[in-house]
């Protein structure tokens, strides 16, 4: 698989909403299921997420009102609507409320898994192509094209050729643990994020929008933008 993501679905069919979520978590991804878009937090709150899959017919709010206030919230993520509405004014409507893919049901999973793959590898280019930065291991700095540089102590240094090598810059916490040699620590987790928050604001000084580094919920972090290794 290309590319692993965390992703939410949001399904009120029960038996849809449990074999998209066999499916996707059986190639590898992330997914937090519910049936109603009362269930999730708010939409500030969804930052952690990669991509948002919504059906329309839901219980409660709907799923073009629900796309709307995400994508108002979050102008990167990626949102897929899957419906049994396929009439024109429909999809037209779903666009408008922010969706990247409109996809109509009945539908074959291996369709959604493609739709979603395909998604994830342009949502995950453009997040890199937005800005580099240059790691020297040498003098243990990152910088920026403008010239700006920051020291790293060797904790920082040393997670961030952990996410540069990790495949799609994404690390589980017990890795991130083991690299910053915290296993033995009181709190591992909280020496974790100790360096982690540290490392986020000076990449961020530098420049990057966003977060540099987002949570994955209940698995680990990612990096979000392009660190060229010197």
């Amino acid at each position: 698989m290309d590319t692993c993501l965390s992703i939410v679905l949001v399904e009120d069919n029960d038996e849809l909403r449990e074999s998209i979520v066999d499916a996707l978590s059986s190639s590898g991804h992330k997914v937090v299921a519910q049936d109603c878009a009362e269930a999730l937090p708010e939409a500030a709150a969804l930052s952690g997420f990669d991509l948002i899959i919504i059906d329309i017919n839901l219980p409660g709010e709907n799923g073009f009102s629900l796309s709307q206030r995400i994508r108002k919230a979050h102008a990167d993520v990626g949102i897929i609507i899957m419906t049994a509405r396929n009439e024109s004014r429909d999809k037209k409507e779903g666009y408008a409320s922010g969706a990247d893919i409109y996809m109509t049901k009945p539908l074959e999973l291996e369709e959604l898994l493609a739709a979603i793959q395909s998604l994830g590898r342009r949502l995950t280019k453009s997040s890199l192509d937005n800005y580099e930065l240059s790691l020297d291991r040498h003098h243990m700095t990152i910088s920026n094209s403008q010239g700006q540089s920051l020291p790293l102590t060797s904790s920082e240094m040393s997670l961030l050729m952990g996410f540069t090598l990790a495949p799609d810059l994404r690390l589980e916490k017990w890795q991130i643990i083991e690299i910053l040699h915290r296993e033995d620590s009181f709190d591992p987790v909280r020496a974790m994020v100790l360096v982690i928050v540290r490392l986020r604001k000076k990449i961020e000084s530098l420049g990057v929008s966003g977060s540099a580094i987002k949570m994955i919920r209940n698995w680990g972090y990612q990096l979000c933008v392009s660190v060229k290794v010197s």
